[in-house]
């Protein structure tokens, strides 16, 4: 069986199952990263229980060449179709990412801060339109229910009657020989797509149009009938990467769980807190093996009140400034500065349709959007001649300014969104996970705070001090001073030991109504091996590595630690 092209081909994968509708972040998809809210794969979706639909935006992920792009997604009813923007996902993660905040205070006085007795406390708080379809085609075991255009793509909507019939439309869609409109797939898709083509699944199958690139890219959104979300991990599996990055966000009228995933809670003493929590990716991806790879944690839950106006506003945005002939420099000047519109992922798509990015600039592996939020940095004014600044103006506002709008309208209309994150690998997507709107659960904050408090005792200087760590339940975890002079160099992980070796603290079932049911809770392992520690510690620095002026360092410790058993902390 020819299917052109063994290797990587596709972004993402969305699909429906029944009437719960699924959206994937990544049938061939690639991770990204960045500090502390590392990149995922990630799917926006709302669920409107009244009008008994789900609306989803999906991030496309794509390396290689425009002619080999192809997207190929399973889908149970003919959706909607409609471009989406970047600009939604960068905005969503400034509030939602959780946030590990610390106050920093000192207990007694150290030899460099004089013998007065007096405590000294350190600042309060440091914060690290569907186009037109054609009429259904017969392919000779695949009937094609709808065809057209959306944004950059060209698409179709078809059924099998077989994975056969699927993968020999899919090399030769006209059925005429000629294989130059062929959709890139890999071997592997036959045996991952099968189940879809059994249960009666239509195929929606996209590529970019003739004259676009690669970085006409968008993500794409889709409306359909449905009540539950959720993402076709079987599909995913055939380019996924170890441990991949999934982060769904959920909009509805209440907090969204998992039904036939687990769910954890992660072990907060395994996060290194003076490292901004730059490691709670990893303690997420620890907590979902513990859980047999098949689990999420919930980063955040709540209003969506956060999001009035952050999206579109009445006034906010003003393309009409830029109706006039003019230098693209001057327009890109105009649209940031006067027309409110920002040079962005979410705009780019349109900038370089109207004044490309010279291939010289693209070929010092400049990126569209660097050039854009700085052209004269690359090159002279005169590398381009003026543009019709109208045809401009119209494209940001039926394009950019118009998905931002929908998205306001989207963030208005449904008052909770439900942030979650999994870390999944090829083997353990055998399921798909759906997402229930849950009314009987509590809403999870994203901020998460501690104390950090320096034992100081007069015959110490501070930088030598011993540091202890105190979680909101009250549990505390002594450091050696090296942990808060350095914090990005120390061992963390060689440091805690055993206390890192449950990254789950929980392990729960939850589901579309109730509480979550706990199946398994570590906390008195951690609990002990967090007393085994502290005690190890205590040994260690001894009252002349700094005991406060009331008498032994750490003799009050020990009465904290008793009383962790009886701590348990609700969430």
């Amino acid at each position: 069986m020819n299917h052109h092209l063994k290797a990587l081909t596709l972004g993402l994968a969305a699909s429906f199952v029944g009437s719960d509708a699924l959206a994937c972040g990544g049938m061939f998809c690639s991770n990204q990263s960045q500090p502390v809210d590392q990149a995922a794969e990630r799917i926006l979706f709302a669920v409107d229980k009244e009008q008994g639909t789900v609306e989803a935006h999906v991030q496309i992920s794509y390396t290689g060449s425009a002619e080999q792009f192809a997207w190929v997604v399973p889908v149970q009813a003919v959706p909607e179709l409609f471009p989406s923007v970047d600009d939604i996902f960068t905005t969503l993660s400034p509030f939602t990412m959780p946030l590990w905040n610390l106050t920093f205070t000192t207990e007694g006085t150290c030899k460099d801060e004089g013998r007065n007795g007096l405590m000294v406390s350190a600042p309060e708080s440091a914060d690290f339109d569907t186009a037109g379809g054609e009429p259904p085609q017969d392919g000779g075991g695949v009937t094609q229910v709808d065809a057209g255009a959306v944004g950059p793509y060209d698409y179709a909507v078809v059924q099998a009657d077989s994975i056969e019939s699927l993968v020999e439309w899919l090399d030769d869609p006209n059925a005429d020989g000629d294989t130059t409109d062929a959709y890139f797939i890999p071997d592997s898709f036959d045996e991952a797509a099968a189940p879809y083509v059994t249960s009666g699944h239509f195929f929606l199958a996209l590529r970019l149009q003739k004259d676009k690139d690669v970085g006409d890219l968008v993500p794409l959104g889709m409306r359909y009938e449905g009540s539950e979300a959720s993402i076709p991990l079987q599909l995913t599996a055939i380019a996924a990467t170890p441990d991949m990055r999934l982060q769904p966000f959920v909009l509805g009228d209440a907090r969204a769980v998992p039904v036939n995933y687990l769910h954890v809670e992660v072990n907060e003493l395994a996060v290194n807190w003076m490292d901004a929590g730059n490691n709670y990716p990893d303690v997420i991806t620890q907590a979902a093996n513990e859980a047999g790879g098949q689990a999420f944690a919930t980063d955040f839950s709540g209003s969506t009140d956060a999001f009035d106006g952050v999206f579109w506003a009445s006034g906010r945005y003003r393309p009409g400034v830029l109706m006039t002939t003019a230098h693209p420099f001057d327009l890109v000047n105009t649209m940031q500065f006067e027309a409110g519109i920002p040079v962005s992922n979410g705009t780019v798509p349109t900038l370089l349709e109207f004044f490309p990015m010279p291939a010289v600039v693209a070929q010092d592996g400049v990126t569209p959007l660097e050039f854009y939020a700085c052209m004269d940095c690359y090159v002279s004014r005169d590398a381009f001649q003026p543009v019709d600044g109208t045809a401009f103006a119209e494209a940001l506002d039926a394009g950019w300014v118009e998905a931002m709008r929908n998205a306001q309208d989207l963030f208005d209309r449904h008052p909770v969104l439900t942030r979650l994150t999994s870390s999944i690998s090829a083997e353990e997507m055998t399921i798909d996970p759906i997402f229930a709107l849950n009314e009987d659960m509590p809403m999870v904050d994203r901020n998460h705070s501690a104390e950090f408090v320096t034992l100081c005792n007069p015959s110490v200087e501070r930088f030598e001090a011993p540091r202890m760590l105190r979680l909101a339940d009250g549990r505390e975890m002594l450091f050696p001073a090296e942990y808060a002079n350095d914090p990005t160099n120390f061992d963390f992980d060689g440091f805690i030991g055993d206390i890192g070796n449950h990254a789950a603290q929980t392990i729960s079932q939850t589901g579309r109504d109730g509480d979550a049911q706990v199946m398994t809770s570590n906390l008195d392992a951690i609990n002990g091996a967090l007393e085994a520690h502290n005690t190890a510690m205590r040994a260690e620095l001894g009252c002349a590595s700094g005991c406060s002026q009331g008498g032994a360092a750490f003799g009050w410790m020990g009465l904290g630690l008793g009383l962790v058993g009886l701590r348990r902390r609700r969430r």
